[in-house]
């Protein structure tokens, strides 16, 4: 299919990584999302747009929908997250989906079964599904990151959590646990300390 040969050639030159062939309809689709519904046609977003109504609050970072599950035929997912100081997600495995991270600006810790980076601006991390892994800016500055997921349908759950986190705030727990559990994500762990 000519979009899946698309993908593999473009987002590796896009996010600046390695890219496995294949990937993109190497597993099964996740939660319902067939990788061969209907996809947008192509669009263009500028640096501050993002194809959501408004940007997503997702564990207290902003993010951009660069790319939404329903704009990829569930292919992928893209976002741009800034991540304030002291922040970053629970340590958590996926189920269904492997996650590509590119850091645009900042510093950030990863770990990633257990073993601990630090990847600066440029700096690509993937996490395939099943590692248990997370992030965490411990600088005093914002930092940004990019993140792919594949397949898309993980993308939902950021855009479901962010619906579900008042202004300011952080998802009730329980909304947060109900989410973990539809999407296949396991909590293993706080935040990286």
């Amino acid at each position: 299919m000519l979009r899946r040969a698309f993908l593999e050639s473009t987002v590796p030159a896009f996010l600046g990584s390695t890219f496995v062939p294949g990937l993109l309809n190497s597993r099964p689709a996740a939660q319902g999302i067939s990788t061969d519904a209907p996809q947008t046609g192509p669009f263009v977003l500028t640096a501050s747009e993002g194809r959501t109504p408004r940007p997503l609050n997702v564990v207290g970072e902003r993010g951009l929908a660069k790319v939404r599950a329903a704009d990829s035929g569930g292919q992928l997912c893209f976002f741009e997250f800034v991540a304030p100081p002291k922040s970053g997600p629970p340590l958590h495995r996926h189920s269904r989906e492997d996650e590509l991270f590119f850091v645009l600006e900042g510093e950030f810790v990863f770990q990633l079964d257990g073993v601990r980076h630090t990847v600066g601006p440029g700096g690509t991390v993937y996490s395939p599904r099943g590692v248990v892994h997370a992030y965490q800016n411990f600088t005093a500055s914002d930092a940004r990151l990019l993140i792919a997921n594949f397949p898309g349908a993980f993308g939902v759950m950021f855009e479901e959590m962010s619906a579900a986190t008042p202004a300011g705030g952080m998802p009730p727990m329980d909304v947060l646990e109900a989410l973990h559990r539809k999407y296949g994500i396991t909590t293993m762990g706080p935040p990286l300390a």
